[in-house]
Parts: structure tokens; C-alpha cells; sequence
């Protein structure tokens, strides 16, 4: 397994990977959330390797959460944003987006944005002015008008 993030050189054949330091992480089905990942990354998805992976050095530290076993696990709405290069979002456009300052749904980078950290059900709330509860589906829902 090798991550397909450019200039990356991570593989499951390296040292870093085999201590476990480096976890690999496949491309999610869900299409809002995979396109995200590919404007993030600057890829377009006919560009993308059969197999694709991204290696855990291409997110935030609070991307993961901790199993009872001692294992990191890959938040499901985490995109990747740690790059050593500058990443060109939408192919073309020559302006670089910093971590994390794009909208996850709509991929917006003009509007005034909310990180989604930790708390993802607050930072829901104040954005769509929906209370904190089940949150999931409506974001589900508005993800799917945009794809």
C-alpha cells in the first residue's frame, strides 16, 4: 500500500509504517466526503490509483480517535489537509487553501467558515441554526444537493 498523496513516499514497505507510526486509510464512499478529500488533495478522480490510500501524516492530529486497543481510528468526516507542498484546489486555480478552510459540504472557500473541530453537533448547530441532536442525516441530506 503506498499513499497516493504527491511527493508522499509513505508505503506499508516502510520503516515509519511498519511501527505503526503511519496508518493508511482508503478513500471514502461517500461522494461528498470523497470529493472533498480529492479538492483537498488537488486530484481529480480519473487521476486516482485503483487501490488508493492516504497515509495518517495527511490529517490533523484531532482527525483520530483512539480505540480500546490502543489503535488510532480515522474520524468518518476527516479530509485530508497536512501537506508539505502547496496543493492547488479545483486543478487549475492557483490560490492555496490552508487546512481545513474549505467547507466540507459544498466545498465553498469564499464564505465565512466554522471549524468543525471536536464538537462537530455545535459548530452544526450555529451554522444551521438546527439544535444539537441527531445531526447526521440533515448533513447527509444537504451533502447529497451538492454532489
Amino acid at each position: 500500500m503506498k499513499c497516493c498523496v504527491e511527493s508522499c513516499t509513505q508505503s506499508s514497505d516502510s520503516l515509519v509504517a511498519q511501527t505503526k507510526e503511519v496508518t493508511f486509510h482508503s478513500f471514502p464512499t461517500i461522494r461528498w466526503l470523497r470529493k472533498s478529500w480529492l479538492v483537498s488533495m488537488g486530484m481529480e478522480e480519473s487521476n486516482l490509483p485503483l487501490c488508493a490510500s492516504v497515509c495518517s501524516l495527511h490529517f490533523q492530529k484531532d482527525n483520530f480517535d483512539v480505540t480500546a486497543e490502543g489503535e488510532p481510528k480515522l474520524r468518518w468526516n476527516s479530509v485530508p489537509s497536512v501537506f508539505k507542498v502547496k496543493r492547488n484546489i479545483a486543478s487549475a486555480a492557483p490560490l492555496f487553501i490552508s487546512p481545513g478552510q474549505f467547507c466540507v459540504i459544498c466545498l465553498d472557500v469564499e464564505s465565512k467558515l466554522v471549524p468543525l473541530g471536536k464538537d462537530l453537533s455545535k459548530a452544526y448547530s450555529y451554522v444551521t441554526g438546527i439544535p444539537n441532536g441527531d445531526y447526521g442525516q440533515n448533513l447527509l441530506l444537504e451533502a447529497e444537493a451538492y454532489t
